[in-house]
């Protein structure tokens, strides 16, 4: 070591990351939209005592768009897979890992069967995962997940290119909501709009398949009614 360095411990989460990240992206590819969430953010507030109170980290719009990447999922079930040697394997349950940021390291807890969860259970159990990632961070490093979804935007970014995890096909992540003004038809408006990203393995998929299954979340969230919760 030099002397005009210090040596920062590394953690297991950091440990399992490196590995993680060296297996699982040499095929990565990506994409993004983006995406208007005006219509959505104000719904959001009519939707009151329907939800668990949710922290910071994790707004009603967040839990929302897990929702409808749930049910994307389901109509493009090859997003919900893993590259094999002896071919892709597509995952019957859909177990959503929360990518969490801990500046030591990622950890992902996981929601099982998450596409059948309604919109309040989802809801709790997100907030669920994030106390269990907070309270243990070791207890998480085991949980496998299908498919990844991160909320960076609560970190105040804007758009990212995340990481593949192992044994996953893709990860898709929200920037932050920003008011910004829009050429409409009729002239300028301010609406609120994100950025969406999403890394693939694209061993597993082509960029139509990717960008499919990333049309249906953009519109998913931008035709999202209070009917569609199911509450």
């Amino acid at each position: 070591m030099a002397a005009n360095e210090l040596v920062e411990p590394l953690t297991q989460a950091m440990i399992a990351e490196a590995e993680d990240l060296h297996h699982s992206n040499n095929a990565r590819a990506w994409g993004s939209r983006e995406i208007d969430m005006t219509r959505l953010c104000g719904l959001v507030d009519q939707l009151g005592a329907d939800l668990p109170a949710l922290p910071p980290a994790l707004p009603a719009a967040f839990v929302i768009a897990v929702q409808v990447i749930c049910r994307a999922l389901v109509n493009v079930p090859i997003l919900n897979s893993r590259w094999s040697d002896d071919g892709i394997r597509v995952a019957k349950n859909i177990d959503i890992g929360l990518e969490i940021g801990t500046g030591r390291g990622r950890l992902v807890p996981v929601v099982k069967d998450a596409s059948r969860l309604s919109l309040a259970q989802l809801a709790g159990a997100l907030i669920s995962a994030t106390q269990r990632a907070a309270a243990a961070p070791a207890s998480v490093a085991s949980e496998h997940a299908t498919f990844t979804v991160g909320n960076s935007g609560a970190y105040g970014s804007v758009l990212s290119r995340p990481l593949l995890h192992d044994g996953q096909a893709a990860i898709y992540h929200f920037g932050t909501i920003r008011k910004v003004p829009l050429v409409t038809e009729d002239g300028i408006a301010i609406r609120r709009l994100c950025f969406a990203s999403m890394a693939f393995d694209h061993r597993v998929m082509d960029g139509g398949t990717s960008s499919r299954f990333q049309n249906l979340v953009k519109s998913g969230l931008e035709s999202w009614t209070l009917e569609s919760a199911a509450l």
